[in-house]
Protein backbone atom coordinates (compact mmCIF):
# COMPACT_ATOMS: atom_id res chain seq x y z
CA UNK A 1 0.00 0.00 0.00
CA UNK A 2 1.09 3.59 -0.50
CA UNK A 3 2.30 5.56 2.54
CA UNK A 4 -0.15 7.36 4.82
CA UNK A 5 -0.16 10.49 2.68
CA UNK A 6 -1.64 8.44 -0.13
CA UNK A 7 1.24 9.50 -2.33
CA UNK A 8 2.91 6.61 -4.12
CA UNK A 9 6.48 6.23 -2.92
CA UNK A 10 8.06 7.27 -6.21
CA UNK A 11 7.10 10.91 -6.61
CA UNK A 12 6.70 12.71 -9.92
CA UNK A 13 8.34 15.81 -8.51
CA UNK A 14 11.95 16.20 -7.35
CA UNK A 15 11.04 17.99 -4.11
CA UNK A 16 7.26 17.77 -3.60
CA UNK A 17 7.40 19.06 -0.02
CA UNK A 18 8.89 22.29 -1.33
CA UNK A 19 6.34 22.61 -4.14
CA UNK A 20 3.42 24.82 -3.16
CA UNK A 21 0.92 22.98 -5.35
CA UNK A 22 1.73 19.67 -3.62
CA UNK A 23 1.35 20.97 -0.05
CA UNK A 24 -2.35 20.22 0.49
CA UNK A 25 -2.10 16.93 -1.39
CA UNK A 26 0.74 15.72 0.81
CA UNK A 27 -0.84 16.69 4.12
CA UNK A 28 -4.18 15.05 3.31
CA UNK A 29 -4.46 11.45 4.47
CA UNK A 30 -7.22 9.47 2.79
CA UNK A 31 -9.70 8.13 5.35
CA UNK A 32 -8.29 10.31 8.15
CA UNK A 33 -8.07 14.01 7.32
CA UNK A 34 -11.28 15.81 8.28
CA UNK A 35 -13.38 18.57 6.75
CA UNK A 36 -12.35 20.81 9.63
CA UNK A 37 -8.65 20.29 8.91
CA UNK A 38 -9.04 20.74 5.14
CA UNK A 39 -11.07 23.94 5.54
CA UNK A 40 -8.02 25.45 7.31
CA UNK A 41 -5.55 24.62 4.53
CA UNK A 42 -3.69 27.52 3.01
CA UNK A 43 -4.90 28.81 -0.37
CA UNK A 44 -8.40 27.28 -0.22
CA UNK A 45 -10.16 28.79 -3.25
CA UNK A 46 -13.66 27.43 -2.82
CA UNK A 47 -15.78 24.68 -1.33
CA UNK A 48 -18.59 22.89 -3.13
CA UNK A 49 -21.24 20.55 -1.72
CA UNK A 50 -21.59 17.53 -3.99
CA UNK A 51 -24.54 15.85 -2.23
CA UNK A 52 -24.68 12.56 -0.33
CA UNK A 53 -22.38 13.91 2.40
CA UNK A 54 -19.63 14.79 -0.10
CA UNK A 55 -17.73 18.10 -0.20
CA UNK A 56 -15.05 19.20 -2.69
CA UNK A 57 -12.30 21.63 -1.68
CA UNK A 58 -10.47 23.44 -4.50
CA UNK A 59 -6.88 24.67 -4.35
CA UNK A 60 -4.55 26.35 -6.86
CA UNK A 61 -2.35 24.21 -9.07
CA UNK A 62 0.32 25.00 -11.61
CA UNK A 63 -2.45 24.85 -14.24
CA UNK A 64 -4.77 27.83 -13.71
CA UNK A 65 -7.55 25.96 -15.54
CA UNK A 66 -7.42 22.78 -13.41
CA UNK A 67 -7.54 23.11 -9.63
CA UNK A 68 -6.16 20.57 -7.22
CA UNK A 69 -9.02 18.95 -5.29
CA UNK A 70 -9.59 17.24 -1.98
CA UNK A 71 -12.97 15.53 -1.64
CA UNK A 72 -14.54 14.32 1.57
CA UNK A 73 -17.51 12.14 2.43
CA UNK A 74 -19.13 12.17 5.83
CA UNK A 75 -16.33 14.36 7.16
CA UNK A 76 -13.27 12.36 6.01
CA UNK A 77 -11.03 12.66 2.94
CA UNK A 78 -11.86 10.08 0.27
CA UNK A 79 -10.18 11.53 -2.85
CA UNK A 80 -7.47 13.98 -3.80
CA UNK A 81 -6.12 15.12 -7.14
CA UNK A 82 -2.92 17.04 -7.83
CA UNK A 83 -1.54 18.53 -11.00
CA UNK A 84 1.86 16.83 -11.21
CA UNK A 85 3.56 19.65 -13.10
CA UNK A 86 5.80 21.73 -10.90
CA UNK A 87 4.95 25.41 -10.94
CA UNK A 88 8.55 26.52 -10.61
CA UNK A 89 10.06 24.74 -13.61
CA UNK A 90 7.08 23.10 -15.37
CA UNK A 91 8.63 19.69 -15.29
CA UNK A 92 6.84 16.42 -14.83
CA UNK A 93 7.88 13.04 -13.54
CA UNK A 94 7.83 9.86 -15.57
CA UNK A 95 5.43 6.96 -15.20
CA UNK A 96 8.08 4.23 -15.63
CA UNK A 97 9.22 4.28 -11.95
CA UNK A 98 5.60 3.86 -10.79
CA UNK A 99 5.06 0.99 -13.20
CA UNK A 100 8.27 -0.63 -12.02
CA UNK A 101 7.31 -0.24 -8.38
CA UNK A 102 3.60 -1.12 -8.52
CA UNK A 103 3.33 -3.29 -11.61
CA UNK A 104 0.48 -3.31 -14.06
CA UNK A 105 -2.54 -1.15 -13.22
CA UNK A 106 -5.92 -2.72 -12.36
CA UNK A 107 -7.44 -0.72 -15.21
CA UNK A 108 -6.18 1.42 -18.07
CA UNK A 109 -8.20 3.86 -20.17
CA UNK A 110 -7.14 5.78 -23.25
CA UNK A 111 -8.55 9.26 -23.74
CA UNK A 112 -8.76 12.27 -21.47
CA UNK A 113 -11.35 15.01 -21.71
CA UNK A 114 -8.81 17.41 -20.22
CA UNK A 115 -5.51 16.38 -21.80
CA UNK A 116 -6.48 14.75 -25.10
CA UNK A 117 -7.46 11.52 -26.85
CA UNK A 118 -4.06 9.81 -26.56
CA UNK A 119 -3.50 10.32 -22.82
CA UNK A 120 -3.88 7.29 -20.60
CA UNK A 121 -5.35 6.90 -17.14
CA UNK A 122 -3.78 4.09 -15.11
CA UNK A 123 -5.92 3.12 -12.11
CA UNK A 124 -4.63 1.08 -9.18
CA UNK A 125 -8.02 0.62 -7.53
CA UNK A 126 -6.85 -1.78 -4.82
CA UNK A 127 -4.04 0.57 -3.82
CA UNK A 128 -6.12 3.74 -4.13
CA UNK A 129 -4.30 5.82 -6.71
CA UNK A 130 -4.39 6.73 -10.41
CA UNK A 131 -2.21 8.58 -12.89
CA UNK A 132 -2.95 10.48 -16.08
CA UNK A 133 0.02 9.99 -18.39
CA UNK A 134 1.17 11.10 -21.83
CA UNK A 135 2.15 7.93 -23.70
CA UNK A 136 4.23 10.06 -26.05
CA UNK A 137 6.84 10.95 -23.42
CA UNK A 138 5.78 8.89 -20.35
CA UNK A 139 5.07 12.15 -18.44
CA UNK A 140 2.72 12.04 -15.44
CA UNK A 141 0.34 15.00 -15.64
CA UNK A 142 -1.98 14.18 -12.76
CA UNK A 143 -1.88 12.03 -9.63
CA UNK A 144 -5.00 10.97 -7.77
CA UNK A 145 -5.34 9.16 -4.46
CA UNK A 146 -8.58 7.73 -3.13
CA UNK A 147 -10.14 5.14 -0.89
CA UNK A 148 -9.66 1.72 -2.51
CA UNK A 149 -12.68 0.99 -4.71
CA UNK A 150 -13.69 -1.13 -7.68
CA UNK A 151 -13.01 0.11 -11.20
CA UNK A 152 -16.74 0.78 -11.65
CA UNK A 153 -16.89 2.81 -8.43
CA UNK A 154 -13.86 4.82 -9.51
CA UNK A 155 -15.47 5.56 -12.88
CA UNK A 156 -18.74 6.63 -11.24
CA UNK A 157 -17.13 8.83 -8.58
CA UNK A 158 -14.01 10.23 -10.23
CA UNK A 159 -14.04 9.14 -13.87
CA UNK A 160 -15.34 12.42 -15.35
CA UNK A 161 -12.20 12.90 -17.41
CA UNK A 162 -12.57 9.43 -18.95
CA UNK A 163 -16.30 9.95 -19.61
CA UNK A 164 -15.65 13.32 -21.24
CA UNK A 165 -13.12 11.69 -23.57
CA UNK A 166 -15.67 9.04 -24.58
CA UNK A 167 -18.29 11.75 -25.24
CA UNK A 168 -15.81 13.69 -27.38
CA UNK A 169 -15.29 10.58 -29.51
CA UNK A 170 -18.99 10.49 -30.45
Amino acid sequence: LPPKTGMPIQIANKEPKQEVTFTNYLQTIIGQTTDEEISKYRDLKKTEGLGNGRIAYYFPSSDPLRDNIVETKDGKAIFKRVDAITSSDYQVGRFAPYLEQYGRADAEFTGSGRYGPMYKTYIYTNRGFAFIVSPENDAVYEIQSFIPVTVDAYLINWGDDIRQAKEQEL
